[in-house]
């Protein structure tokens, strides 16, 4: 039976939570290709995206086998976010100095004027056989498409980026890159790629291999108009005497913060904070012309990290933050001794305990938690413990 009431509900729902907002980018999780990629720089397989110097590659769980399959990906190994396929690209490379890779696409639309857009793209870290993580992780939105050399294009500002510009060293998830553009009108090209040269590119290194570049795979590339805020802030926990970011890393947002009676604290998407207790803070936010206000608290636990001083008996935890796989390195030796694995909420309250009988170097674990701050305890049958500060972001 035709139902107005509910059609009516549906609109508004529509108009007040951004359900159902169109995704600008057209083949955004790189399924749809002509052919399987057969060699490296094929990302113009994936209809319609290009690279900017032709170089970007394409990866696909149709291709036979290594280099070119997911998730037999290049010398790594990664699970698509979405689908089966997904880019790859330099985002800095040692070969040559300053080398650049990006990977471009025209919109289906082009962007209105004065209409705010949230532009979105998730990159891995190839990990194995590379030297450096890297951060400049960057999409720039143009009225017109622009090719490259293979050099870094310095000339072009995005505007897409996350604050505080991080390193990704994260080989295992996917990172997510985002902002909030508010457009001038007529753009219709997305760019993604490093547009700072390497002296300007921080690295960090790491243990996945000894080769000088930071190569990264992406997915799920996004630019959907939206009207209202769609990021309500999340209340957290911390131990006494840590620090916090509260709010968001996208780029284009302008916040103001203050405490509870209105003393002003800082501007900017997130904030630093560092109670020594537990604290409420006000956001307000300008969007698309109309002010719009939240509350978030940060709650201080009084428990304790207490640091292992039997030298004998190390663990990594990793990744951190981590989605719901834990990845448990034995350092000094391959234990052969039973392990209980203990995680505990900020109250002291355990949330999640399991018994791993040791014979290899790492132990995985999968705790299927919310996102949050957690203890994780990992103790041997003679009580020798060690505890770290684990972050499950979801």
């Amino acid at each position: 039976m035709f139902d107005l009431k509910r059609i009516v509900v549906l609109v508004l729902l529509i108009q007040c939570f951004g359900l159902g907002a169109q995704n600008l980018v057209p083949n955004p999780s790189f399924e749809t290709y002509t052919t399987c990629p057969t060699m490296n720089s094929q990302i113009g397989l994936a209809v319609p995206w290009l690279g900017t110097n032709n170089n970007t590659d394409y990866y696909n769980s149709c291709a036979p086998s290594a280099p070119l399959n997911v998730p037999y990906a290049g010398i790594g190994f990664q699970y698509a976010r979405t689908g089966n396929a997904f880019a790859g690209q330099w985002f800095m490379n040692g070969y040559g100095g300053n080398y650049r890779e990006y990977l471009q696409v025209q919109l289906t639309n082009t962007l209105a004027t004065g209409d705010c857009y949230l532009v979105k793209f998730y990159v891995s870290n190839q990990g194995t056989g590379l030297k450096y993580a890297i951060n400049n992780f960057a999409a720039y939105i143009s009225s017109s498409s622009f090719a490259t050399t293979g050099s870094p294009a310095t000339s072009y500002t995005p505007q897409i980026y996350l604050v505080n510009n991080p390193i990704i060293k994260d080989s295992l998830n996917w990172r997510e890159i985002g902002g909030i553009y508010t457009a001038a009108g007529g753009e219709s090209y997305i760019t993604i790629g490093n547009f700072k040269n390497d002296a300007n590119t921080d690295t960090l290194s790491t243990n996945y291999g000894s080769y000088s570049g930071g190569y990264y795979f992406v997915d799920d590339v996004s630019v959907e108009k939206i009207t209202t805020p769609i990021w309500p802030l999340k209340d957290t926990m911390i131990i006494g005497g840590d620090s916090v970011l509260i709010g968001s890393l996208y780029s284009g947002l302008n916040c103001t913060w203050f405490d509870m009676i209105g003393t002003p604290l800082g501007s900017g998407a997130g904030i630093w904070v560092k109670p020594t207790v537990t604290t409420s803070y006000v956001m307000q936010q300008t969007f698309c012309n109309n002010t719009f206000s939240d509350t978030v608290t940060v709650y201080v636990s009084a428990l304790s990290v207490k640091e292992n001083k039997n030298k004998n008996f190390k663990v990594n935890v990793y990744p951190n933050p981590a989605d719901n796989l834990i990845n448990i390195e034995l350092i000094n030796a391959i234990y052969k001794d039973e392990l209980t694995i203990e995680l505990l909420d900020l109250t002291g309250r355990s949330v999640y305990k399991t018994k791993q009988t040791t014979g290899s170097k790492t132990i995985t674990v999968h705790p299927d938690l919310n996102s949050g701050t957690y203890l994780i305890k990992i103790k041997l049958n003679d009580g020798t413990t060690d505890v770290h500060r684990l972050v499950i972001s979801r």
